[in-house]
């Protein structure tokens, strides 16, 4: 027998119109749509934490939409006409965020982005600026500039780089402080009347008669008319026939560094690895690509081949000849599958996966929102 109380047994006896399983950005961005198409909805988000546990607020706080080798990488694996529609996706979808929030309140910064090539990838570099003007082409029609892309290589001996070939830059990518993004997103759901239920970890989605239970760790069980199952790299454990994988993200940060050289958000690798200033402190994360199999997992934690990895990166190309110290280790769980289109579909009378944000949940979340309140 559970020990709550009646006061608490009387909220869980409640009757939902959606229950949102998940209280990282997806599952808010999603509350807020629902509550825009039907603002009398009864609505509650449900998570086991009171942070969410996955990428939201674990994140490097990026607010991008793909670099030269991603896109190429993506092209290989999905098609180029699908690519650019999720690239599309991601463009709006931060536009969608930024109309959201007062972009001072999360810390955006429209620092620029650029992706770095090293003095051993410089045919990689060379088929990158190969592919520019197609790129910028393409791109015109979605960000409405003509240079969305372009060459960066005179800032590199600005930022203080070594080992480091060339940059591809791009003056529409920003950062911003995904903590203050969830928080600020939470405060507009509550004020729309959407419940927080914390603490109650899901086990099973039940179906009896017209109705919907949520299955709690305890036992208890929440009714509703519809679920939306948002929590991304952890939704198998519910919904084990989807395509999806979880994949953990390992991040480091400095200590304050005095006169970082730097300002901006950067990737390399096809995206596997970025790093950014925060203020004058260095995150660095990434390195999943080093071991797939260890890193496919809901579990967090650090590993030692990805924190030297990381460590070796920063001392060897971003902080040459620079004394750093690391404040912070930590990692996040992201949700893959065997393509990048988020997945947004019915995969039971009433329950519907708003998941599978391949690691651009700040890109794509507001849009996968909207897309399923839809």
């Amino acid at each position: 027998m559970n020990q709550y109380s009646y006061w608490e047994q009387d909220i869980y006896r409640q009757q939902y119109d959606v229950i949102i399983i998940g209280a990282g950005l997806t599952g808010l961005n999603t509350s807020l749509a629902l509550k825009e198409h039907a603002g009398s909805l009864h609505i509650a988000i449900v998570d086991k934490d009171v942070f969410p546990s996955g990428a939201s607020t674990r994140n490097a706080g990026f607010a991008c939409f793909g670099s030269p080798t991603e896109l190429n990488a993506d092209f290989q694996r999905m098609g180029e006409d699908e690519v650019w529609h999720l690239v599309e996706k991601r463009y709006k979808g931060l536009r969608k965020l930024l109309s959201k929030v007062d972009p001072t309140r999360v810390d955006y910064y429209q620092t620029g982005g650029y992706e770095v090539f090293f003095d051993e990838d410089a045919s990689l570099y060379q088929s990158a600026l190969a592919n520019l003007d197609h790129y910028n082409h393409k791109l015109k029609a979605i960000t409405e500039q003509e240079h969305t892309f372009y060459i960066a290589d005179r800032k590199i001996a600005d930022f203080g780089f070594e080992g480091v070939k060339g940059m591809i830059g791009n003056p529409l990518e920003a950062q911003l402080h995904p903590g203050k993004l969830v928080a600020a997103l939470r405060e507009q759901a509550e004020e729309k009347g959407v419940d927080f239920i914390t603490g109650l970890e899901v086990t099973a989605i039940d179906h009896h008669n017209d109705q919907i239970r949520v299955v709690c760790h305890d036992g208890t069980g929440i009714a509703s008319r519809s679920v939306v199952v948002a929590n991304n790299g952890y939704a198998q454990r519910l919904l084990p026939g989807i395509d999806l994988s979880p994949g953990r993200g390992q991040v480091i940060v400095t200590l304050p560094i005095q006169d970082l050289p730097f300002r901006g958000s950067f990737h390399y690798n096809d995206g596997f690895y970025y790093f950014r200033n925060v203020g004058n402190r260095v995150l660095l994360g990434g390195g999943r690509n080093l071991s797939m199999a260890e890193e496919t997992t809901t579990e967090k934690g650090l590993t030692t081949i990805i924190q030297n990895k990381l460590e070796e990166h920063l001392q060897h190309y971003f902080l040459p000849h620079r004394p750093y110290s690391i404040e912070f280790r930590w990692s996040g769980i992201m949700g893959f599958g065997s393509g990048k289109t988020p997945l947004i579909e019915e995969v039971q009378p009433g329950v519907f996966t708003a998941v599978r944000l391949g690691g651009m949940g700040v890109a794509l979340s507001a849009q996968v929102g909207d897309e399923t309140a839809g």
